[in-house]
């Protein structure tokens, strides 16, 4: 094998099966994002969370405007949620209000998740 060859990437060598990698996954994504976060902002986590369970393992370049437009559109859908009290454990118990979820509730999902993707 030649200087040359090394360079450009054509050295003869094993016949190899090349996958097309799938990159990243959205749920490493967010938990590198998290490990190294120090804003101030104590309930990104759990917003975090939510997109987690929406878009788990998706690789995050099959990320589209059509999949987070569809997730803001269930999220906003749902009932606005008080804290309850805490259960044995001593998480926090979440109860429904009764009313939609406001569009501030809305816009913060959206931005949790942009904070993720410049974070990629």
């Amino acid at each position: 094998m030649t200087t040359q060859q090394h360079a450009r990437g054509t050295a003869p060598g094993p016949a190899t099966s090349r996958a097309e990698p799938r990159g990243i996954g959205f749920r490493d994504l967010a938990d590198a994002c998290l490990a190294q976060y120090t804003g101030r902002d104590k309930s990104l986590c759990a917003r975090v969370g939510w997109w987690v369970e929406r878009l788990g393992d998706t690789p995050v370049q099959d990320i589209n405007d059509d999949l987070v437009f569809a997730a803001l559109e269930a999220y906003a859908s749902g009932e606005a949620l008080r804290p309850a009290g805490k259960d044995v454990h001593g998480r926090l118990i979440m109860r429904g209000c009764g009313r939609p979820r406001s569009n501030a509730s809305v816009n913060r999902m959206h931005a949790a998740l942009g904070t993720l993707m410049r974070f990629a």
